[in-house]
């Protein structure tokens, strides 16, 4: 008798959470530690849809039917695999980018 879910699960899925809480974390404690309290809720509110792309990729990519841009719909699922990627790129890779640049422009 199997008594697994009968939809595929990514065995990683643990992991990037873990991760992802953890740079999500880092990013608000250092917006706190250099701008204050009211600058860490920003940075927190800003990080919320990458947390959600990272966390709950299956969910966010059955969404369709929404408009997009210049009056577009969305008709097709999106991969959960690249959104889940998506979500690391801006968590992770687009503010470490501008950190970057911020301090070679110094």
């Amino acid at each position: 008798m199997n008594l697994e879910g009968e939809y595929a699960v990514d065995k990683n899925q643990r992991a990037h959470r873990i991760a992802s809480c953890i740079v999500y974390a880092v990013w608000i404690g250092l917006s706190f530690h250099t701008n204050g309290m009211g600058q860490a809720f920003k940075t927190a509110a800003y990080y919320i849809l990458p947390m959600a792309c990272i966390w709950f990729p299956d969910a966010m990519a059955s969404y369709t039917g929404i408009m997009w841009g210049r009056g577009r719909f969305i008709e097709e699922r999106s991969h959960p695999v690249f959104l889940r990627w998506s979500g690391w790129f801006l968590l992770l890779i687009a503010p470490l980018f501008l950190i970057v640049m911020l301090a070679l422009s110094r």
